[in-house]
């Protein structure tokens, strides 16, 4: 049975929302390294996805993101060493 984030310690949740968004922003920069875009994408499209991924990032650490699945099972797997599953 899996627990709300609000049951954790705040501090424990805010640690946990930091490595999230640290690993979003190091994921974001491989992409834009590693370079694996469709020759027609544009390097300004690849500067903006990289934009994009740091703002998800920072709402990650604000906890304006908790509530998205993806997101929160990542804080959870963070907080107990779980994955929850989407479906059963």
């Amino acid at each position: 049975m899996t627990k709300p984030l609000s049951s954790f310690p705040p501090a424990d949740v805010q640690s946990a929302r930091e490595r999230v968004a640290q690993a979003k922003e190091e994921s974001a920069r491989k992409i834009l390294k590693e370079n694996q875009y469709a020759p027609q994408v544009t390097q300004e499209r690849k500067e903006n996805n990289l934009i994009l991924g740091f703002e998800i990032a920072e709402k990650i650490r604000e906890g304006k993101l908790d509530h998205n699945f993806t997101v929160w099972q990542r804080i959870y797997m963070e907080l107990t060493g779980e994955c929850v599953a989407f479906l059963p």
